[in-house]
């Protein structure tokens, strides 16, 4: 065998002879080697040792016998299978050839008559196997084998013995059986009850890849697929290939059917269905089929010369016309002379999406169209459209002379500046959207290339029945390109006075709103809550921006998903870029997205507009966060000219950076800025640096505190941090006067802090016992305050009583229809379900709880706590367990939301890298550990003897640990599709581990 030795060489030694690795995929390998007793080659498929230690190797060979039994031309036999040193393998003839993804790969799409020969092959197969109870829930290109013409079927039974073996830890770590891309709706959404119509539906994907070139549903990632599994119809496959028969076309709807029941019922009726297809020459002339065949070929060939002719181009519209930017037009004349942005916006809705034509996003067309200087020149145009990578752009003039308007534009090809229409109109000036429907049905007539008639479309779809309502909107465009914000919001305010159900000025004025405030505030919440109720109403473009924003208003983590395919579609919308990367940073507590990732799409955003200063503020966090002084430099040298905040972060950077004295001196300046969302992540950075150590920290808390009146709000956000402070560095006894200041004004949060800090140290909090009293006499009318009462319980493991809290909690948050308290009280129930499972069950239900809370939705009023009590215990059991400590050390490095528990995480950190071996690092984390609790309560401190004990063990080199801001191991969440509509599916999303995908979809 080549390189180093399979472990399962030695144990298979007296059986079989390993050569060399033929193939890999996510979760085997497969081997050549020699069977020795029959002297003859053989493939043997080798499980991935993660996913063979997670199934039971006995009932996972037990079930595989099922399908050893298997005996037909077209199915791949089973010749033996096993266990040997952990690992799970079986064994099957060597097949000489190739797959039908090598195929494919070689030749994009096949003769129709091969593409039906393979699939009625498959079909006989599954024919037998479903007759003898086996479901193969794989079919994909890559299990079906082509020798000698004929195709035979890889892999029967495997996939339900993985599920089956795997039993619930299977189930509950979410493991895909199956392939996104050929996975029929039932088996995506883990039914129970999956029968052979999922192998037809999967049989169908392969079809349609075969004669298509690409399967019927394709995305970024997997759960991008899978809710287009779920939500769209497949496009028929001969919009892509007009030669296939209308009669395989509805043989491949009718098995790509979503309801099970819709499709064929056997695959032997498939089979019969692909059994012929017409031969219409053949049944018109009978023997003289031949010379009449050649006649009509000839025929058509004259045809599509003559067609093609007439009309330049191959596709449906004129080549380059598929993708136009439409750039500012030059507006001139009374009335008119903010017309030229906002003509933008109404031809480009108008256009986008109608037949196989799509438009550059608006705010990509005007960050392109400043970087070139705003030329309104052919040539300048021209850049503009070859950065974008449109295939041509359209230019146009507005001019008002009295009371008549006249619209003028011209589209030109990126590559030969060829024109490829020409359309004008002109109406008067109360009739400017019949004028920019005219000139848009006319620009299409003048590109349209296809035999077939124009496609509907949606005229006026920016999408308002009053003139004085888009005046007003456009009026607001022109000034929000312009950085106006308050200009903008107030035209736009008028816009949505004349028109309430104006969907793109509402989501503008949101934006704009946005701006002046932040991203959640109630001035935005409102305009985005009815940008979104009439989103049907939106542009394309902007729909999927309002969508993300409205799922992240609700805690769904899948937002981020939905803003990466965005992106990736729309890559110079700086706008996009912002909120995918504001989200992200969001999104940290549960997916601990690499710091990198998120500085490099909040980096696109300012590359793309450069004046975008909320992009430079989580960056700044983030940096101080890594100990990064250069990166936080940089940013801060960008923020200067663009907000006076800048001030208030030189200062936090003398904070975090400057000499010893002058940095506590700094500290105490930064601290006397009341307590914002900007700077309670440098507080916690400070917390986490140990640069100054307890004293001067705790000192320039206690002065910033007493400098505010009591029984203030500023002075609980002050207490607040002082406690969070306190706790970090074990001083519990000290949080008592801090939380009677809080307990004043705000007594809940003084509550919650005291089971925070008892439950991060655990030593009691002397706030405590008084704030589990006043949660008990809350609980009955605030389901928050009962859900602490049972996250206290269940931190010290009275899982009953939790339980009873929690189902309490979730009645009244269902009574309530409070959003927040129904998630978080669900994920609780979830975990304390499996909390008789076994840690690993428990830490299964609970990170799929926790990842389905997302970061909590925000019911109307105030923002609902995080779930970092239920976080915290997941990782203080994780770093123990083999299966979860990667995912843990990756929270424990990339979560920025630490407060009380930064001490607590950072021993959490250095014992799972000790754990796994990578002793230099974790002794660099305990020390700064040590250092933070070198003044804490001597029970605080004698709870952490063994971190001391540990940093007297030596330390070996060649550690693996990376520091903070460097990229990630692979774990992450993929793209998922803001437009899912089926009504039980919320969220799809996929997390990789070590190369293994784990999909999870979320559900009602």
């Amino acid at each position: 065998m080549e390189g180093r030795a399979h472990p399962l060489s030695e144990a298979l030694a007296t059986k079989y002879a390993l050569d060399r690795e033929i193939g890999r995929g996510g979760m085997a390998t497969v081997y050549l080697a020699n069977d020795i007793k029959h002297d003859r080659q053989v493939a043997i498929k080798v499980l991935n040792l993660d996913l063979s230690q997670t199934l039971q190797g006995e009932r996972f060979l037990r079930e595989i016998a099922i399908a050893a039994r298997l005996n037909h031309p077209h199915i791949v036999p089973l010749f033996d299978s096993g266990q040997a040193d952990e690992y799970l393998y079986y064994v099957m003839p060597y097949v000489e050839g190739e797959s039908l993804r090598d195929r494919l790969s070689r030749k994009k799409q096949l003769p129709v008559d091969e593409a039906l020969r393979v699939s009625r092959q498959v079909a006989a197969a599954l024919k037998h196997a479903h007759a003898q109870g086996v479901i193969h829930r794989d079919i994909k290109p890559e299990n079906i084998l082509l020798s000698d013409g004929e195709a035979v079927v890889a892999d029967f039974g495997i996939a339900r013995a993985i599920a089956e073996a795997g039993s619930q830890q299977i189930t509950i770590s979410g493991l895909a059986v199956g392939t996104p891309l050929y996975m029929s709706p039932e088996q995506a959404s883990a039914k129970q009850g999956v029968d052979e119509r999922t192998d037809i539906y999967s049989l169908g994907c392969v079809l349609y890849e075969m004669l298509a070139g690409e399967p019927p549903f394709t995305g970024a990632t997997a759960q991008a697929v899978i809710a287009r599994h779920l939500s769209e119809p497949a496009r028929s496959v001969r919009i892509v290939r007009p030669q296939v028969p209308e009669q395989i076309d509805e043989v491949i709807k009718t098995a790509l059917a979503k309801a099970p029941a819709d499709r064929f019922a056997t695959a032997e009726e498939l089979a019969s269905s692909l059994q012929t297809r017409p031969q219409v020459a053949q049944e018109l002339f009978g023997a003289r089929k031949a010379i009449l065949s050649a006649l009509v070929m000839m025929m058509v060939l004259v045809m599509a010369w003559w067609w093609n002719g007439q009309r330049s181009g191959q596709g449906p519209v004129a080549e380059g016309a598929d993708v136009i930017a439409v750039l500012p037009f030059d507006a001139a004349g009374a009335g008119v002379e903010d017309l030229g942005d906002g003509i933008v916006a109404l031809i480009s809705a108008n256009l986008d999406a109608v037949g196989a034509i799509s438009t550059i996003s608006p705010r990509s067309i005007f960050t392109a169209w400043r970087n070139r200087q705003g030329s309104l020149d052919l040539q300048g145009a021209l850049g503009v459209g070859a950065d974008l990578n449109a295939g041509s752009v359209l230019l146009g003039t507005v001019v008002a002379v009295g009371n008549e308007v006249r619209m003028a534009a011209e589209l030109y090809g990126v590559d030969d500046r060829e024109r490829l229409a020409r359309a004008d109109a002109t109406g008067p000036n109360d009739a400017l959207l019949e004028m920019v429907d005219t000139l848009s049905v006319r620009l299409l007539r003048d590109v349209w290339r296809s035999r077939e008639p124009l496609p509907d479309f949606r005229l006026s779809a920016v999408s308002s029945g009053s003139i004085r309502a888009i005046r007003y909107y456009l009026r607001g465009e022109y000034h929000f390109r312009r950085a106006a914000w308050d200009s903008a919001a107030a035209s736009l305010e008028m816009a949505v006075e004349e028109d309430s159900t104006f969907a793109s000025a509402h989501w503008r004025l949101a934006e704009a709103r946005a701006w002046t405030t932040y991203l959640g505030s109630a001035e935005e919440r409102t305009p985005l809550e009815a940008a979104y109720r009439n989103r049907e109403r939106l542009p394309s473009h902007d729909r999927v921006l309002v969508v993300a924003r409205v799922m992240d208003m609700q805690g769904d983590i899948t937002a981020i998903d939905s803003l990466q395919a965005y992106v990736g579609q729309h890559p110079y919308d700086a706008e996009g870029w912002f909120l995918l990367a504001d989200l992200m940073v969001h999104g940290m507590p549960v997916t601990a997205q690499s710091w990198e990732d998120i500085w490099s799409a909040f980096d696109r955003a300012l590359e793309l507009s450069p004046s975008m200063s909320r992009a430079i503020i989580h960056p700044l966090h983030l940096s101080a966060l890594a100990g990064d002084e250069q990166r936080y430099e940089d940013y801060l040298r960008k923020l200067a000219p663009l907000s006076r905040e800048a001030d208030q972060f030189a200062v936090w950077k003398d904070a975090l950076w400057g000499a010893e004295g002058a940095s506590e001196s700094a500290l105490a300046r930064a601290l006397a800025i009341p307590p914002t969302g900007t700077n309670t992540p440098l507080v916690d950075a400070v917390l986490q640096s140990a640069t100054l150590g307890p004293e001067p920290v705790v000192r320039a808390f206690e002065t910033a505190a007493a400098q505010v009146p009591a029984g203030t709000r500023e002075r609980v956000a002050f207490e607040t941090q002082r406690v969070k402070a306190l706790t970090a560095f074990g001083r519990v006894a000290e949080t008592l006067r801090p939380s009677e200041q809080i307990s004043l004004v705000d007594p809940d949060l003084a509550a919650t802090l005291a089971i925070e800090t008892s439950i991060a140290t655990g030593s009691r909090s002397p706030f405590l016992d008084e704030g589990l009293a006043h949660l008990a006499g809350r609980a009955e009318e605030d389901p928050l305050a009962g859900l602490w009462l049972a996250w206290w319980e269940m931190s010290r493991g009275d899982y009953p009583a939790a339980t009873e809290r929690a189902q309490a909690a979730l009645q009244r948050a269902q009574a309530e229809s409070s959003e927040a308290g129904q998630t978080l009280a669900k994920a609780t129930i979830d975990w304390l379900a499996g909390a008789e499972t076994g840690t690993g069950g428990r830490l299964d239900q609970l990170e799929i709880a926790l990842r389905g809370v997302g970061y909590p939705p925000r019911d109307a009023g105030r923002p609902p706590p995080g779930p970092g009590p239920l976080w915290y215990v997941w990782e203080r059991t994780a770093v123990e367990h083999p299966r979860h400590r990667l995912y843990a050390i990756e929270r424990l490095k990339y979560s920025r939301a630490a407060g009380q528990y930064t001490t607590a995480r950072l021993l959490l950190l250095g014992s799972a890298l000790e754990i796994s071996g990578d002793t230099i690092p974790a002794a660099d984390v305990y020390r700064r550990a040590v250092r933070l609790l070198s003044t804490a309560d001597d029970d605080v401190r004698r709870r952490f003897v063994p971190v001391e004990e540990a940093l007297s063990r030596p330390t070996e080199p060649g550690s693996r640990y990376s520091p903070p801001h460097a990229p990630r191991p692979s774990l992450r969440t993929g793209p998922a599709d803001a437009q899912i509509t089926s009504p039980d599916v919320v969220g799809v999303y996929v997390i990789e581990v070590r190369g293994e995908e784990r999909t999870h979809l979320r559900t009602r």
